[in-house]
């Protein structure tokens, strides 16, 4: 097998394990700052994994990062640095009364 081919097999096999926890997929995510003013700030949250293509938090990366928010106890993600492709997506999190 070809190098390119045994490393694309790789990546695809990966993306396939992911998956997201409980909650993880109610997350709110949300770029304007105006959607989390009067929630409560939880913590700083990043993926390891670069997002998407187009300047949003998706795949791999999406899964991480909501995780993380449902881990801190939160249910919004407030995205802050990343703009998807060659960046890795990194946010803060937060517990908002409502869901969005």
């Amino acid at each position: 097998m070809k190098p390119a081919a045994a490393a694309l097999l790789a990546v695809l096999l990966c993306v396939a394990c992911a998956s997201l926890v409980p909650g993880a997929e109610k997350v709110f995510v949300t770029k304007n700052p105006a959607d989390v003013a009067g929630c409560k700030a939880l913590g700083m949250v990043k993926s390891d994994t670069r997002g998407g293509l187009f300047g949003d938090v998706s795949g791999d990366a999406s899964i991480e990062i909501r995780n993380e928010v449902v881990g801190l106890g939160g249910n919004t993600l407030f995205v802050s640095t990343g703009t998807g492709g060659f960046h890795k997506e990194a946010g803060m999190a937060y517990s908002c009364g409502g869901a969005k």
